[in-house]
């Protein structure tokens, strides 16, 4: 069912929501671990055991967010961050 939206007093179709599928370390490769957030696998699974419990919501939807997923996300931003602090010096 697509939502129907009233911009500017003009009704539009957006059609329907797409997801992006979920990230999944073990479908990763090394070389792609470590391009994208810096750190090997042992170190992101450390952080993620690390981090769980706090970043694990108990939903009672069954898509809630994994704890991987987050740890991922949050340390992908942190590289962006650091990467383009040290070249804007």
């Amino acid at each position: 069912m697509a939502a129907i939206v009233d911009v500017g007093g003009v009704a539009q179709d957006r059609g329907p929501r797409l997801f992006k599928e979920r990230l999944v370390l073990a479908s990763l490769r090394d070389l792609e671990l470590l391009s994208r957030y810096r750190l090997d696998r042992g170190s992101i699974e450390t952080w993620i055991q690390l981090l769980g419990g706090d970043l694990t919501k108990h939903s009672k939807r069954s898509s809630a967010i994994p704890a991987s997923t987050h740890v991922c996300c949050h340390l992908h931003i942190l590289v962006i961050v650091f990467y383009f602090s040290i070249n804007v010096r």
